[in-house]
């Protein structure tokens, strides 16, 4: 259910929550109108977003699509300056802008914000040390099925390339430490792990991070190259990059 600001119908049993009908909310009427797990793809995403400038529904969409999806900056630049006045007005829009400005300050070819986190013993990591190397900044977290799955092809490059000028520096969204540690250790990561054990906390943020797996390579010089790789895409960056 999407409601709006607009003389509404709503009728059917709290026992049945499902079968609840909606009348006289344009918003809903457009939020029917596409399967909800539409509306994260890309595509129908897009169409959403560009079509419907005037409904708060495609702020919503945007929110959750510029999180999930590598969209273009001026792509994105058209779409939250498109938003009629009424949606820039509404509590939606105030979301997407803050994720919007973030993701603009760490988009590719931005200098990577340095940070300092603690790693698995205790001692105190800067991004900053890694400087002179191809980093992969790499949020994950133990209890992330599709992070896990990623991690032995993450592990197979990381020894093919390590002594080529490559790492990967693992921020961790874990809030446990024994299930992080288990984790790092029956994954055999071997890089540079950090957390401060605060789930979605100050690093996540200044990243604009809302949902893992997600990474950032970086360049010897700091600038953010590549985001969001899949494993075939960061091999072939690592070979474009004759590393």
């Amino acid at each position: 259910m999407f409601l709006d600001n607009s003389r509404i119908r709503i009728w059917g049993s709290l026992k049945e929550p499902g079968q609840i009908e909606v009348s006289g909310s344009r918003e809903d009427s457009l939020f029917r109108s596409y399967p909800l797990d539409s509306i994260f793809e890309q595509k129908t995403g897009m169409e959403i977003m560009l079509n419907y400038p005037d409904h708060v529904f495609s702020a919503f969409v945007a929110y959750y699509q510029f999180q999930i999806h590598q969209i273009e900056s001026d792509v994105m630049d058209r779409i939250v300056q498109g938003f009629s006045e009424s949606v820039k007005g509404s509590e939606y829009y105030d979301h997407l802008f803050s994720l919007y400005s973030v993701i603009k300050r760490v988009a590719i070819s931005q200098p990577s914000p340095d940070f300092a986190l603690p790693d698995v013993h205790g001692d105190t990591v800067h991004l900053k040390d890694f400087r002179g190397k191809y980093v992969l900044l790499d949020f994950w977290a133990s209890w992330c099925p599709p992070c896990r799955a990623a991690n032995p092809d993450l592990v197979r490059i990381y020894h093919q390339y390590k002594d080529k000028g490559f790492t990967i520096v693992g921020i961790s969204v874990d809030k446990k430490r024994d299930r992080w540690l288990e984790a790092i250790t029956r994954d055999q990561l071997v890089w540079p792990n950090l957390s401060a054990l605060d789930g979605w906390g100050a690093i996540t943020q200044l990243y604009g991070v809302k949902a893992v797996p997600q990474n950032f390579l970086i360049d010897p010089q700091g600038i953010i190259v590549g985001k969001n790789l899949e494993i075939e895409g960061l091999q072939d960056e690592l070979q474009d990059r004759a590393l």
